[in-house]
């Protein structure tokens, strides 16, 4: 009961970076064998074609040759519909927030379109509906190794895997140069400094309980995330800069901490979300 893109093979498709053509679909089998031995054009048989160990032969020797017409009009139909379905999700996501398909009569198959486009998986009717019944509100749901949140009007979805916590120690000045994202100019915001005494340093996701003390007083992390209505996946996806006391000392939004604007070495973080080979 999985839904899908297509229904049998396309004649152009894209699979990541390369596009395939087919350009013999529309031969019989019969047909290509009869030109190849007429012209001389030496083929190969694929032996796992000629059993019934697959259900795919199954089908093909169990089909009569009068069956095949009202199979290949059903498939048509099949795939107009498919394509009437994606192109009605085009034009609403052209012009609406995608939260906007929970107040649409047809909310379930734009879900489980977004879905696609964003992750290349399909869903059940099933679990689409689910799906679509707990995010009527703002929350963060799991699936098949995603997670989906609804925020405001916004949806979000980002692998588990890529949202865990991840850290990476910086030894040396020469190796915090090279971290992605630190430069040697950039706006007032993303200026800090470092001494050596600061070293080493951790580049790391947020924890729970992390704060950085600014010229007025302490402010945590957390209610930056809520006062700036910072979506929980991309809260997941932040990185902070802490010292070798574990002393949050940058968090990109609200900058250095009191002692950290020019102290030391200047440098200025632009914030990059996590990579997976981080």
């Amino acid at each position: 009961h999985m839904r899908c893109d297509w229904y049998g093979l396309r004649y152009r498709s894209r699979r990541q970076d390369l596009m395939i053509e087919r350009p013999l679909l529309g031969w019989r089998k019969q047909e290509l064998e009869d030109y190849c031995r007429q012209n001389h054009v030496p083929y190969g048989v694929d032996e796992s074609n000629l059993t019934d160990v697959y259900a795919r032969n199954r089908i093909r020797h169990g089909m009569k040759k009068e069956e095949r017409p009202a199979l290949l009009r059903e498939i048509s139909m099949a795939n107009r519909r498919l394509l009437a379905k994606q192109r009605r999700a085009t034009a609403f996501f052209a012009v609406h927030p995608a939260a906007d398909l929970f107040s649409q009569e047809d909310g379930p198959e734009l879900l489980e379109t977004w879905i696609w486009r964003q992750t290349g998986m399909h869903l059940s009717g099933r679990q689409t509906r689910e799906l679509f019944r707990q995010l009527q509100k703002d929350c963060v749901a799991e699936v098949k190794g995603w997670l989906v949140e609804r925020h405001g009007l916004l949806l979000h979805m980002a692998p588990v895997k890529d949202l865990e916590y991840q850290e990476v120690v910086i030894e040396t000045q020469e190796q915090l140069t090279r971290y992605q994202g630190v430069q040697a100019a950039g706006k007032t915001i993303e200026r800090f400094s470092v001494t050596p005494a600061d070293y080493p340093l951790c580049i790391r996701s947020v924890k729970p309980k992390d704060a950085i003390c600014l010229r007025w007083g302490t402010k945590k992390l957390s209610r930056y995330f809520i006062d700036k209505k910072i979506s929980r996946i991309d809260r997941l996806k932040w990185k902070v800069i802490a010292n070798r006391e574990g002393r949050v000392i940058f968090m990109p939004g609200i900058g250095c901490d009191k002692d950290h604007f020019d102290s030391g070495e200047v440098h200025w973080f632009s914030f990059q979300p996590w990579k997976k080979e981080l």
